[in-house]
C-alpha cells in the first residue's frame, strides 16, 4: 500500500477526488439557491423559445410586454446578470 501513494497516477486520482467533494459541498450549501436560479433560467428558456427575437428589450420594448420582443440578447442579460450581481455584492461582502 505505501508504493501505492508514491504512485503519480494514484495521487492525481485522489486529487481528483478532493476536488469533486468540494464542488459537491459547494452546491449542497447553496442548494436553495441554485434552485430558484434553475426555475429561474428556466422560465427564460422558454420565454426565448416563444419569442421571436424582434428589436426591443423585453419588457422594455415601446409596445409593452409582448414575447415576440425576447430574445437571445434578453435571455443572456436575464440569466448571466444575477450571477454577475450575486459575485460582486459577495466580494464586497467578503472584505468587510
Amino acid at each position: 500500500m505505501g508504493q501505492q501513494c508514491n504512485n503519480p497516477i494514484y495521487k492525481d486520482m485522489e486529487q481528483r477526488t478532493i476536488n469533486i467533494q468540494t464542488m459537491i459541498n459547494f452546491f449542497k450549501k447553496r442548494q436553495r439557491f441554485w434552485a430558484i436560479y434553475s426555475s429561474w433560467c428556466f422560465i427564460h428558456l422558454l420565454l426565448l423559445v416563444a419569442g421571436d427575437n424582434m428589436n426591443g428589450f423585453f419588457p422594455f420594448g415601446r409596445y409593452g410586454m409582448k414575447i415576440e420582443y425576447y430574445g437571445l440578447v434578453e435571455f443572456l442579460f436575464y440569466t448571466i446578470a444575477p450571477l454577475i450581481a450575486i459575485f460582486i455584492a459577495k466580494s464586497f461582502n467578503e472584505e468587510n
